[in-house]
């Protein structure tokens, strides 16, 4: 299951799909049941026959907009403080560096997100042209493709709308579940309206079908539909920090969930078939992994968080100046976790802290080191670029100027990295600043 890496909107979902499919799995009262009876009770007619797909397509899941709030009308939204300005791509890219990529990958990765339409974010190119364009082969391009759909926007990547919802189902932990079958074999057939002829393919009841698609309907049909980087989003923060440093899980959006008392009963029934006591103990067995799951989600969360800011506790009294160089691999190497368990742990997660809620892979820091051997950070070096490049007067600073006056004050860089650090901050070159000037 991939709990660990769901960020929360996307762990409610979860939960609620989890109850509908097990039995054996109930919840002891929570924020999501004033939505889960609204939809109980409305009518098969009013969910199948008045849904309009062909808006769902233009406008999206706000479409739905009255079925989307599952956190409740208390729960905390957090405005999610921009570390940077990124266009679309700038983003993915930023995002895919934190990946476990070799540095050819991170090469295709560029050429694969310059063919994804920043629009709706689909991915138009051809993986034939983007291994010939590198010197790869399909199979290398295909799996930095893979990558990227992992990333943020979810879904993004895609190159059809039923890849695009699938790897949006996949997110929730549910590629191998009935929902994902519905929208991989019969997606035309729901945009007709077809569910009668759904239901008896799947030999499943028409009320489940119609249940399954209340959560298609709150999938994003275009995943970088209405993205900018300088747009405020709001998240609900899976973990909270104090100015002194103490972390606090955020579950107050999660219900409480409990073993169903009655199947627990039941499985003990001697008047039970063979199959009817296998049945019975497979979905206690899947509950009880199921919170197991929850659990560890939170407690691995907690931990990584601890050691997250272990490292970068100047963050809390000096904001970003006080970041320090920090990797995945450090962290593992702390919490005694694999690199790739790291990784998903914090993808798509948000922290609140006295200064703002930010992103936990905004913590995740590369750097150099000084003259003394001191690791120095990305971000500092490049907020010194910045101020360099600022006060320069009527001759603008070349790339080796700046260079030779970071190496005097002790930071030891190379020319190409300083290009680089120049171009990700939307710095044009000497060439251009001259003209500017």
């Amino acid at each position: 299951m991939k709990i660990l890496q769901l960020p929360s909107l996307n762990l409610l979902d979860r939960i609620d799909i989890e109850l509908m499919e097990n039995p054996a799995l109930e919840e002891e009262g929570s924020r999501l049941e004033s939505f889960t009876s609204t939809v109980m009770e409305e009518s098969s007619d009013r969910r199948g026959e008045d849904v309009d797909w062909e808006k769902w397509v233009e406008h999206g899941k706000n479409y739905f907009s009255e079925m989307t709030s599952l956190a409740g009308e208390d729960t905390e939204y957090e405005p999610l403080i921009a570390t940077e300005d990124p266009s679309l791509p700038q983003f993915l890219l930023n995002q895919l560096q934190l990946e476990q990529v070799s540095s050819k990958e991170i090469s295709i990765g560029e050429i694969l997100v310059s063919y994804i339409d920043e629009d709706d974010g689909y991915f138009k190119g051809s993986i034939d042209e983007v291994a010939a364009i590198t010197q790869s082969t399909t199979k290398e391009v295909e799996r930095v493709l893979s990558v990227i759909q992992t990333l943020e926007p979810t879904g993004v990547g895609a190159r059809d709308m039923v890849e695009c919802l699938n790897i949006q189902i996949q997110e929730l932990g549910l590629n191998d579940s009935l929902l994902s079958e519905i929208v991989s074999k019969y997606f035309e057939e729901i945009r007709n309206g077809n569910f009668d002829l759904i239901a008896e393919k799947l030999n499943v009841s028409r009320e489940r079908v119609l249940k399954l698609i209340e959560f298609l309907k709150k999938l994003e049909p275009k995943p970088a539909r209405g993205y900018s980087g300088s747009r405020p989003r709001y998240v609900i923060p899976d973990i909270t920090i104090d100015r002194e440093g103490t972390i606090t899980l955020n579950n107050s959006f999660i219900p409480s969930l409990k073993i169903s008392s009655y199947c627990q009963l039941l499985s003990k029934n001697k008047q039970l078939t063979k199959e009817e006591k296998k049945y019975i103990k497979e979905k206690l067995n899947k509950a009880v992994e199921f919170m197991r799951a929850l659990e560890n989600r939170g407690s691995t969360l907690q931990v990584i968080c601890k050691t997250i800011f272990e490292h970068q506790h100047n963050f809390l009294s000096q904001g970003v100046e006080g970041l320090a160089p920090l990797t995945l691999s450090d962290v593992s190497e702390t919490v005694k976790l694999h690199e790739s368990t790291i990784s998903r742990s914090v993808s798509n997660k948000y922290v609140k802290t006295p200064l703002g809620t930010f992103p936990l892979k905004h913590f995740f820091i590369s750097g150099v080191k000084d003259s003394e051997g001191t690791k120095i950070s990305a971000l500092n070096i490049k907020n010194r670029i910045q101020a360099l490049i600022k006060e320069e007067g009527i001759k603008p600073l070349s790339d080796d100027k700046i260079q030779e006056l970071l190496e005097k004050e002790g930071v030891l860089v190379a020319r190409r990295t300083v290009a680089k650090y120049r171009e990700e901050l939307g710095i044009p070159p000497i060439s251009k600043r001259k003209k500017i000037k």
